[in-house]
């Protein structure tokens, strides 16, 4: 029943918009647009991204802005859009490659870790937020979390201690930071791509800039809740004194994996760039005219034609359907669009 009730007041807002009354400055066109801005935020934070998003690109064709097919290929043809996809597509090839799984076993299992409870502690939170560069916060989240939780029944660490409550909340905290510093991030593309939309494109992103202020700021953070974390919480630590965290891990690495970090330096190479070549170099004016979403195209083709011991190292199709997150993708599609609509001088916002 909340289901239904909450569906049935998207749509009447959403659809119900065109008979909204004009206020103050805000024109007939105007409200349309806030009435369909504000239905699609309800339905998101009540049936989720998809429908609502659908709807919307419903209504806007209708709305005067422009007919159902404009909608269409502006919202779904939005170069962030593109460029989100190609980061899904990337991202989900490190983390099914087990690159990131090996990331954090590399981190947590130094010798210099053994009988060194903070330089464990360290190594957890660095582990989530390198491998985090990568993919996001999630997946090393849990991949720390999982091992975690071996080792405090290993060592006897109770349900309400203080250290196991302190690096499980910091492996999340450094994942969070690790995932907000490179520019290929999800979130980073989809906040310039806001902030491009209401711009009206004259907003100029830097992504090495950007790296290099995320990054101070990220291990100013990273240090502070380390410190915090040691001398105010101040858990009690003893019982990793004698505690060994894994054998080290000596599998070199495979050829798919290889291969998968080869193609993530080059896709990050071509993003940073742009930013370091001279005005007139020949290869700036070729990143420049593809885009951040032609070279995420560009990656995942030749990653879709590589095989390596006879397989394929980037299987497009299960990536397709397990990496691409539809109803992100959807959500930003339509969130670009109408940040762009409603901040249109015709609708007197």
């Amino acid at each position: 029943k909340k289901y239904s009730i909450c569906l049935l007041i998207t749509v009447l807002i959403i659809f119900g918009a065109k008979a909204l009354p004009a206020i103050g400055a805000i024109t007939a066109y105007g409200m349309t647009i806030v009435g369909i801005f504000v239905g699609v935020i309800f339905g998101y934070c009540t049936i989720g991204m998809i429908l609502p998003s659908f709807m919307a690109f419903l209504a806007l064709g209708f709305s005067g802005w422009g007919d159902v097919p404009t909608v269409m290929q502006v919202s779904l043809g939005n170069q962030t859009v593109l460029y989100i996809i190609s980061i899904l597509l990337l991202s989900a090839m490190f983390e099914q490659c087990g690159l990131a799984h090996k990331l954090v076993n590399w981190f947590i299992t130094r010798k210099f870790t053994k009988g060194r409870p903070w330089v464990i502690t360290l190594m957890f939170m660095l582990a989530a937020y390198w491998a985090a560069w990568f993919i996001s916060a999630i997946p090393p989240t849990f991949i720390c979390w999982a091992l975690l939780i071996d080792l405090f029944e290993a060592v006897g660490y109770k349900h309400g201690d203080k250290w196991p409550m302190t690096i499980m909340f910091g492996v999340l905290y450094g994942a969070c930071l690790g995932s907000v510093v490179p520019s290929f991030q999800i979130g980073i593309a989809a906040n310039y791509g806001m902030l491009t939309a209401v711009s009206g494109g004259t907003l100029v992103y830097d992504p090495l800039n950007y790296m290099g202020w995320a990054f101070i700021c990220s291990v100013i953070l990273f240090a502070g809740y380390f410190l915090f974390a040691k001398y105010i919480i101040r858990p009690d630590v003893s019982l990793l004194k004698q505690k060994e965290i894994a054998q080290e891990d000596h599998s070199p690495l495979t050829g798919v994996q290889k291969a998968t970090c080869l193609i993530f330096v080059v896709f990050v190479a071509g993003l940073l760039l742009p930013s370091v070549l001279p005005a007139d170099n020949i290869v700036r004016g070729i990143l420049n005219n593809m885009g951040s979403c032609g070279w995420g195209l560009l990656m995942v083709l030749i990653a879709a034609m590589i095989r390596v011991d006879g397989k394929a190292v980037f299987p497009f199709e299960s990536l397709f359907a397990k990496g691409i997150m539809w109803d992100i993708v959807l959500m930003m599609a339509t969130m670009f669009t109408l940040a762009a609509v409603i901040t249109g001088e015709e609708t007197g916002i």
